[in-house]
């Protein structure tokens, strides 16, 4: 087919030959088959077979896509997809050999129509009776109510585990006892429980080997003693266990030890004792020391100390010997004593000059606050102030 240049143009798609208004001219006069008329209808043709393959009319992109039904693949395959969304599916379908989301969790229906979950709670569904990995005769079985662990034949198997939460059975329980391993150490041990409960209540020891045992205390175990050895297992207010020595702090006044099992450095007290010590027993008692401690006073303004003294003594009583040149008349505060060292109520006292003449109707007052008041109808200032007076800080 001769075509006259400048009588056709092509498309740039599909390289269809189309006529030029005004230019390209009927039947019988432009060469054969290069009329408008016949170049129409060739066109038209093309148009009739296109499919939007290469060559064959513009490739259709995504937003010319309106799938409103199901789109098969008539048996090939979907190939080079980056990621694949499902929808989260209101319920679980019954269409063979599919795959889906329900309830936020992957599922795949077999062909005989079986719903397996393949995701569960944020990680992979395992199968029932078993976890990946285990090889042999390994197995995880549960017996209601226990699940037990096996790495051959009736051989329980080691667990590697962190912490461990014990709740109680009942329904609604929300809050457990946690067992755990502390933070760091420097090299692991294992613990063995004993082998039986004891016929009575007895105190649980715990040896170098990490064997735990029920006995009675001896005395060797109330004094120091050198690293390794059996010692009684404390446990803390914040629920750590440790073992250490036991010391008097931590027996009862009715505990019922015996001199014989008390050592020097136990610390323990007279109140511990038994009431009943033996007779021709003698007891050490060089670890309870009764000590007086003493405290700090505070002196008012334009108070002078001339050598007063405040101390604390065995159950806790306060003693106070003031005596201090008088810079301020009646109702001024003399000291603040420190907290420790204060009545709990307020307690009097009298007092007397330097030249030990009692002032009239004078006395001082010892507050609550620590606040030491003299109340006297007269003092020469510049005279000492002198009282003593004692009281229970309980």
């Amino acid at each position: 087919m001769a075509l006259i240049p400048g009588h056709y143009t092509t498309s740039p798609i599909m390289g269809l030959v189309l006529p030029v208004p005004g230019l390209t001219d009927r039947l019988g006069v432009e060469p054969p088959g290069a009329s408008w008329m016949e170049l129409q209808n060739t066109a038209m043709l093309v148009l009739d077979a296109h499919n939007h393959t290469p060559g064959l009319g513009s490739l259709v992109p995504t937003s010319g896509l309106n799938i409103n039904a199901d789109l098969p693949f008539n048996g090939y395959r979907a190939t080079n997809a980056k990621e694949v969304q499902f929808a989260n599916q209101g319920s679980q379908p019954s269409d063979l050999s599919c795959i889906y989301f329900y309830n936020g969790n992957a599922y795949i229906n077999d062909t005989a129509g079986n719903k397996i979950a393949l995701t569960s709670g944020g990680g992979i569904a395992g199968s029932p009776g078993s976890i990946s990995g285990m090889t042999g005769n390994a197995s995880a079985v549960y017996s209601s109510p226990t699940f037990s662990f096996y790495s051959a034949s009736q051989v329980y198997a080691n667990l590697g585990i962190g912490p461990i939460n014990l709740y109680d059975t009942a329904v609604g329980i929300t809050q457990a006892v946690q067992l755990r391993s502390p933070a760091s150490l420097s090299a692991g041990y294992s613990l063995t429980f004993p082998g039986a409960l004891p016929a009575s209540t007895l105190p649980l020891l715990l040896s170098s080997a990490g064997i735990f045992s029920t006995g009675q205390i001896t005395g060797s175990q109330l004094s120091l003693s050198l690293p390794g050895s059996t010692q009684p297992l404390l446990i803390s207010s914040g629920g750590v266990l440790s073992a250490a020595q036991i010391t008097g702090s931590q027996i009862s006044g009715s505990a019922g030890i015996t001199g014989s099992q008390l050592s020097a450095s136990a610390g323990i007290t007279t109140a511990q004792l038994a009431s009943t010590i033996g007779s021709g027993t003698t007891v050490a008692l060089q670890g309870y020391v009764d000590t007086v401690s003493t405290g700090t006073i505070s002196w008012g303004s334009n108070w002078t100390d001339q050598g007063s003294r405040l101390t604390k003594g065995p159950g806790g009583i306060v003693t106070l010997n003031v005596d201090a040149a008088a810079g301020a008349g009646n109702g001024s505060t003399v000291a603040t004593l420190p907290s420790g060292y204060r009545p709990v109520i307020q307690v009097w006292g009298m007092a007397g000059d330097a030249n030990g003449n009692l002032v009239t109707a004078a006395f001082i007052s010892v507050h609550t606050d620590g606040t030491v008041v003299m109340n006297a109808a007269s003092l020469t200032t510049g005279h000492a102030l002198i009282f003593s007076i004692s009281f229970s800080t309980s």
